[in-house]
């Protein structure tokens, strides 16, 4: 009998997938129009809490699918969907992220409007999937993080600046631990230079760094000049060839002098052998011969 129910409910399962089935002519710019990120998550946090989380604004039916990601296990021998279902969540990281797939992008756009809202005790960032955060006005650089930082840590440190429209910090995609730098964002540039005035204080026993994020899609990469060999000339090495000597030979400006723009040859006697022969010092750049 036990069996038979577990057969039952799968089968229930399989119907409700193919009810839920996608359009196959939809395109993924149209699925990401009517879907959400939501940061910051609880970790325990089940797909019924997120249900209720929009229940005030939307209705059950106006939710397709709801995905959970980001989640650091601490057992990492185990399969993601067995270490999730045992509950072996990494003991430094208590939150995640989720994707909510809606029926139509009106419902996606209204359920924005919890962003920055407090879900389980945590301030939830939520956003539409296809939206690019490049508005670096009002945004902080964060570096020198502790790796096992969590997002309020972050957002209590700065909250006594101003307002935060959201905190993200950047993770390693194996591991879901942090990499050691964040962003925070407010939401006007008057908080943001009391912000600055945060650089190089304490963040459990580290020193963070605090700067004013760059934009890097609008900063044009530096230009690397490449070393080009140039093309080979067959009639120049023909030249090199039948050349005489003296052509090969380069310049020498050894025992010459400049006079008005041009070099004169003058001759020169050598030393130690012509003197033995009867040359004077005086006689050294006389081009006769001495007399007997």
């Amino acid at each position: 009998e036990k069996e038979e129910g577990k057969e039952k409910k799968k089968e229930k399962k399989k119907k409700e997938k193919t009810k839920k089935e996608r359009n196959p002519h939809e395109t993924e710019d149209e699925i990401n129009a009517r879907t959400i990120f939501i940061g910051n998550v609880p970790v325990n946090c089940s797909k019924k809490d997120i249900v209720k989380l929009f229940q005030g604004i939307l209705s059950k039916t106006a939710i397709e699918a709801i995905r959970f990601r980001s989640i650091a296990f601490d057992v990492e021998k185990k399969p993601r969907k067995y270490a999730f279902a045992e509950g072996n969540f990494h003991e430094k990281r208590d939150s995640c992220n989720a994707y909510v797939i809606f029926r139509s992008p009106e419902e996606a756009a209204a359920a924005c409007k919890l962003h920055n809202s407090e879900f389980m005790g945590k301030h939830i960032r939520i956003t539409l999937a296809d939206e690019k955060q490049n508005d670096t006005k009002a945004t902080l650089f964060v570096g020198n993080l502790p790796f096992d930082i969590e997002d309020e840590e972050l957002r209590n440190h700065f909250s006594d600046c101003g307002s935060i429209h959201s905190i993200r910090i950047i993770r390693d995609k194996k591991t879901n631990l942090g990499k050691g730098i964040g962003f925070v964002r407010f939401s006007s540039t008057k908080e943001l230079i009391n912000g600055l005035l945060k650089d190089e204080t304490l963040i459990n026993d580290r020193r963070i760094r605090v700067k004013k994020a760059e934009n890097l899609e609008n900063k044009q990469p530096k230009k690397i000049k490449l070393k080009t060999k140039k093309p080979f000339d067959p009639e120049k090495k023909k030249a090199r060839q039948f050349a005489t000597y003296d052509q090969k030979q380069p310049a020498s400006y050894e025992g010459t002098r400049a006079v008005e723009g041009r070099f004169s040859k003058i001759k020169i006697a050598s030393r130690g052998k012509n003197l033995k022969k009867g040359f004077k010092k005086t006689d050294v750049h006389k081009s006769k011969r001495p007399r007997k």
